[in-house]
């Protein structure tokens, strides 16, 4: 059986490359470098992988055949390989102060709009800062059927306290302030094409692109991206990882002007068994996560990214994007449902552009 599946596998193989070889005559203006297949990191998993789509959108990306091989026109990678450091927490934490989060998630953003009738922003839904244009959130905070009429003005980046003009921490004579948040205006954004069309909730994903480049070394650590699930994560290895963390802007009903950002430490569960608890509404593009401790994710706003480190690298990967939850928070028997990033970094990479 063995054999004979890997056999039907050649098979396969060869018939795609043959079907290309008899209808491309190859794309001759190619921008970007055109090399063999089995180079492109972007475009290899389709080769491997042939489904109907992904043998459409090799022969839309194939350049020209030599030797009988397939060579494509490979994207330029946009995602930085400089990611997920967390440098400043290590200053924070040397002079003292409990405030954990200060200074520590610089990829953190925050999504401002406006609002019929209120003359200032307001600031409701999470991101984070993949590439020094993008931002990866999720689409229920730009879809028109989630936000209403509010209107997606704004990205903020290097926020910790909503409350206040400046953050800082420590005593007056230790005290470390952050340097000014900064607020890029929109340019454009693209919701995935399949939102809430399999689901009540599903593929909950979008990004935003920003009017200019985010200057990394003006704010230094403060403002930085963090990584995504390299193209071979498994979603199992999130129980392995040394540390598990949802981050967000807290919200309280009680207390509305307490607006700053914090940290829960977090597990994976089965996602079949969480499945069971919501009645079979969730799709394996998502996971379920539970907080530790007695805490969990609820108080936090939507979009929050959920983060991995460890135990081979102390780089944060973000696993996940906070799309739903219980409606009320103490309801410990309703855990909360991530969309899954590592599922859709090919269409992240696929509507990204310079």
């Amino acid at each position: 059986m063995y054999y004979r599946g890997k056999a039907a596998m050649q098979v396969t193989l060869l018939l795609i490359l043959l079907l290309l070889l008899a209808t491309t005559q190859g794309n001759i203006n190619c921008p970007k470098p055109c090399v063999p297949v089995q180079e492109c990191p972007r475009l290899s998993h389709l080769y491997s992988n042939p489904t109907p789509e992904n043998i459409k959108n090799l022969m839309a990306a194939t350049c020209t055949t030599q030797n009988k091989a397939l060579q494509v026109c490979c994207p330029q990678n946009l995602l930085p390989s400089n990611c997920g450091q967390s440098l400043t927490s290590i200053r924070i934490q040397v002079l003292g102060s409990n405030e954990f989060t200060f200074g520590r998630y610089p990829w953190m953003a925050i999504l401002g709009y406006t609002v019929p009738g209120v003359s200032e922003l307001e600031f409701q839904c999470a991101g984070s800062v993949i590439s020094e244009r993008y931002i990866l959130t999720a689409a229920h905070c730009i879809h028109p059927s989630a936000i209403g009429s509010r209107q997606l003005k704004v990205v903020r980046l290097g926020e910790w306290d909503l409350a206040t003009e400046v953050d800082c921490v420590g005593s007056s004579q230790r005290q470390v302030c952050a340097p000014a948040v900064q607020d890029y205006a929109v340019e454009s954004s693209v919701v995935h094409p399949h939102y809430n069309t399999r689901s009540l909730i599903s593929d909950d994903i979008a990004l935003i692109r920003v009017s200019r480049n985010i200057d990394f070394s003006l704010a230094k650590e403060w403002i930085q991206p963090v990584c995504l699930p390299p193209p071979n994560f498994n979603n199992e290895d999130i129980s392995k990882a040394t540390q598990v963390i949802v981050t967000g802007w807290s919200f309280s009903e009680s207390d509305p002007t307490h607006r700053r950002m914090i940290e829960v430490s977090a597990s994976s569960l089965d996602i079949h068994q969480c499945n069971t608890t919501y009645g079979g509404k969730l799709v394996k593009e998502q996971l379920c996560v539970s907080g530790q401790d007695g805490h969990n994710a609820c108080g936090v706003e939507a979009s929050s990214p959920l983060v991995i480190t460890g135990p081979q690298s102390y780089r944060f990967i973000q696993v996940g994007l906070l799309s739903y939850g219980p409606a009320i928070c103490d309801h410990s028997r309703f855990p909360e449902i991530f969309t899954s990033v590592s599922h859709y970094r090919n269409w992240i990479e696929e509507n990204m552009r310079p």
